[in-house]
């Protein structure tokens, strides 16, 4: 079961990790604080279309992105493929 990571609404926002299903729906309210929360995007493998140099994909790392080209001379083997 995958871990999902949400974080609380306002100023000094908290983050909680909740297993859910992938078919479960994503939570709006902590189940025993009551707070509101969303659901954060995160990590992931990237997403690839396409087969141009210029194209802009998502980086491995996400939470940004980079061209085919970036990718391809990025060493990715740590996990983290930042540029």
């Amino acid at each position: 079961m995958p871990t999902y990571v949400y974080e609380t609404e306002g100023h000094k926002p908290k983050r909680y990790e909740f297993f859910q299903r992938m078919s479960d729906e994503a939570l709006t309210v902590h189940p025993e604080t009551g707070e509101t929360i969303h659901r954060v995007p995160a990590g992931g493998i990237g997403v690839l279309t396409g087969k141009g140099k210029d194209e802009v994909v998502d980086c491995p790392s996400g939470g940004c992105q980079m061209t085919r080209e970036q990718l391809d001379q990025t060493d990715c083997s740590s996990g983290f493929c930042g540029m």
